[in-house]
This record gives C-alpha cells, sequence and structure tokens, in this order.
C-alpha cells in the first residue's frame, strides 16, 4: 500500500483489504467484540482478540506507522470502518447518514433528549476542569498497566455523549437502512453505563487531591446520567458484551 500524501484521503486497496479477510478467518477472535467497546486498545485485555484493533494495526503497518498509533483523522477512521464492516456484515448506514451532505441525513444523526444534552453539559465541565492538565496527558504514553484517574476521566467525558447519541438514534429508528437496532441500542447504552462507572470512580479517586465539591459536582451529574440511561434503556444493564462483559475462551 503507498502511503498517501498529507493532503490524500485513506484509501484501503485491495491488498490490504485481503489482509482484513485473513485477520477475520482467525479463529481466536471475538466475533463483534469491536462494536461495543471503548476503542481504548493498549488498555485492553483482548485487544489481540479484536478484529477492530488488529486491522487497524495492519493499516498502520501499509502506512509505514508504528502498529499501535491508532487512526490519525476521520478520513482514516471512515476508509476503516467502512471496510472492515464489509467483511464482518455490519451496516454502514448510519456512517452514511453522518457523511451525508444532505442535511435531512445528517439531522437523523441527533435526538432531542434532554439526557444527551447532560451528558454533553458533563462533557464541557470535564474540559474545563482539566483544561490546564489535558495537553500534558492526551501527550503522554498509556500509563500501564492502567491509566490514572486525570487520563479515564479525559478518555470518556465526551465519548458519554457520543455513544448515548448513538443508543437513542438506533432505538429511535432514525436511520433507515440500519440493521441490529436492538443490539446497537443496547450496547451503546450499555457502553455509556460502562463509562460513567469508570469516570465516576476516577474522580473518587481524585477526591484527596483537590476541592472536595467540583468532585462532588461532577459525581453527582454522573449519578444523574446513570439514572437517565436505566430509565430510557431498562435492557442495557444487562446486556452482555462477550469477551468484554464475560470471558470467550
Amino acid at each position: 500500500m503507498r502511503k498517501p500524501s498529507a493532503r490524500e484521503p485513506a484509501v484501503i486497496d485491495e491488498e490490504l483489504r485481503a489482509r482484513f479477510l485473513a485477520i477475520a478467518q482467525d479463529p481466536r477472535l471475538i466475533h463483534g467484540v469491536h462494536h461495543h467497546c471503548d476503542e481504548w486498545c493498549p488498555y485492553c485485555p483482548v485487544a489481540p482478540r479484536c478484529f477492530g484493533n488488529r486491522c487497524t494495526q495492519e493499516f498502520n503497518r501499509a502506512m509505514g506507522r508504528p502498529p499501535d498509533s491508532g487512526v490519525h483523522d476521520v478520513d482514516e477512521a471512515i476508509a476503516l470502518t467502512r471496510a472492515m464492516n464489509a467483511i464482518d456484515g455490519s451496516s454502514c448506514a448510519e456512517l452514511d447518514a453522518l457523511t451525508s451532505e444532505r442535511p435531512e441525513d445528517r439531522a437523523r444523526m441527533s435526538t432531542s433528549d434532554r439526557l444527551a444534552s447532560e451528558a454533553w453539559e458533563y462533557a464541557v465541565r470535564v474540559a474545563f476542569a482539566l483544561a490546564p492538565i489535558a495537553p500534558t496527558i492526551v501527550a503522554a504514553p498509556p500509563r500501564l498497566p492502567r491509566p490514572a484517574p486525570e487520563e479515564t476521566i479525559l478518555y470518556y467525558h465526551a465519548r458519554i455523549h457520543v455513544r448515548l447519541v448513538r443508543a437513542f438514534i438506533a432505538r429511535d429508528g432514525g436511520v433507515p437502512g440500519a440493521t441490529n437496532r436492538v443490539d446497537e441500542t443496547l450496547g451503546s447504552a450499555k457502553l455509556a453505563l460502562v463509562m460513567v462507572r469508570k469516570s465516576r470512580a476516577a474522580w473518587e479517586a481524585l477526591r484527596a487531591d483537590g476541592p472536595p465539591e467540583n468532585v462532588d459536582s461532577m459525581v453527582a451529574r454522573l449519578d444523574e446520567l446513570e439514572r437517565g440511561i436505566d430509565d430510557r434503556f431498562p435492557g442495557a444493564r444487562d446486556f452482555v458484551r462477550l469477551g468484554l462483559d464475560v470471558p470467550v475462551a
């Protein structure tokens, strides 16, 4: 695969598609584990058995980059998603709507539910609260074996909102042609719950390091989000993500 210039969009050629197909045939893979994960591969114990992680690594090798460097921009993420979905049979209907030039298509990728707005408000407050240290945290390599509390909070703060929106879109059937709506609804809501729980634990770990009222405020917002998710998606807490919520041999 020829490495594109800085202005060229990411392209998955036939040679790379063949490599992705070979990965998909590995019997050690946990089928579908990448669909409802938090995409934090350096800290994921099943990353070596994940189709998404393995394809991303193969893509980076083809681009002449370190395998674990992740995707570098939105175009790469879109190209990778389309290529992987074509192999594992997942629908691209929501991605098509998100990238469409038609306002009516993009309008389907939103929700008016107040809970999504509350998740966004939490994300904004986190961004302001951790702004002085955010550049240092983002630029640092993974803090193995587990992330620092501040790293956890920053990683999840906007992703909670994104997954909640996806859950609402799937539940309300806003995108024609989308498949596995129940799976997408409950899987996205379950992931949002997991991210809320991990974020709350991270804030509690910081309680001794800063003004307790700041922690109390953030924890209270996360508590409200959790109650809202349970109310709107009553089956989410019991949704099982194979390989993540339960082990797979």
